[in-house]
């Protein structure tokens, strides 16, 4: 991370390593901290990252950063200048999307950054973790901005959910596609040959972009792509953390501390429908809490069973 035109792949695994050491050293390495939101800063000043999903591994960084302890990540931000630049990145890659083409080839508008539902469930984390703080103790950059901030959490609860639901369904019907395993056995030869010849397509595909890596017009970027299909074997401390428990809680000791000032903030700031919303998720939150702790119970009681 501290050396300029290094490669924006190496950059990314040097953010999960970082994310790695934060997550399961939770309350043991605050003198990392700062050094580490340094990096982030200098990288988007001095070299900043083309690729989406480097940016995203970026503000990831400091997202756990802000999980980890709000208090001491903002004051290393203030330390370091870089306050209102990272937030004026972050909260507008959070709202960047790009046209493509859904399944029945119909023109939708797909988000840039943030995709998957580690990355979200990260951004909520870090994002709810400042509406502990008392107001009078952050920045005054990050208090100005509070409103954007929890516009930002309750659109980024709105997609995981929605992911999440698209997940399920890929897998129910993956599951009913097993159940054909034995005739998909029994495919025609013209078939296998059309396989054949997809197949030789991908491989030239890659041979190409090796062929540009090797005379400087490509990147290892360009051949891998970004990561969020990985996240499925990811395993992470946060794992067990409920998003919207989690959000609830900070959102409520923000209105413990400030009840004017959020009832202020979330008027002016909240469409009718974030507002909505809102209610929604502390309304839905105990129950949440209550289905989660069934669901250990039961896990606890198959366990005991063997």
């Amino acid at each position: 991370l501290q050396a300029d035109e290094t490669p924006e792949r190496d950059v990314v695994e040097g953010c999960k390593l970082s994310e790695s050491l934060i997550l399961n050293c939770k309350g043991h390495i605050d003198q990392v901290i700062p050094p580490l939101l340094q990096l982030v800063v200098n990288k988007f000043r001095n070299d900043a990252p083309k690729k989406e999903f480097c940016r995203t591994e970026l503000l990831k960084m400091v997202s756990n950063c802000l999980y980890y302890n709000p208090e001491g990540t903002l004051g290393a931000l203030e330390a370091c200048g870089g306050t209102g630049e990272i937030f004026q990145i972050w909260l507008q890659a959070l709202q960047t999307t790009t046209e493509a083409e859904d399944d029945d080839g119909n023109k939708i508008q797909v988000k840039t950054h943030f995709k998957g539902m580690h990355d979200q469930k990260v951004c909520i984390l870090g994002l709810s973790s400042i509406l502990r703080m008392n107001p009078a103790s952050m920045p005054s950059t990050v208090q100005q901005g509070l409103g954007h901030i929890l516009s930002a959490l309750i659109v980024l609860q709105k997609e995981i959910d929605e992911n999440r639901k698209r997940k399920a369904a890929e897998a129910e019907r993956q599951d009913d596609d097993g159940d054909d395993d034995d005739d998909a056995a029994l495919q025609d030869f013209d078939d296998d040959c059309d396989e054949e010849v997809g197949g030789q397509e991908d491989m030239d595909s890659v041979l190409l972009k090796l062929a540009q890596m090797r005379d400087g017009n490509g990147t290892w970027d360009d051949l891998f792509g970004d990561d969020e299909d990985d996240e499925d074997e990811y395993t992470s401390p946060i794992d067990d953390v409920d998003e919207v428990i989690y959000f609830v809680e900070c959102f409520k000791a923000l209105q413990a501390a400030a009840p004017d000032q959020v009832q202020q903030v979330a008027g002016a700031s909240l469409s009718q429908d974030q507002g909505t919303m809102l209610q929604q998720l502390i309304d839905f939150a105990p129950t949440r809490a209550a289905e989660l702790e069934a669901k250990k119970a039961q896990e606890a009681q198959q366990a005991a069973q063997g």
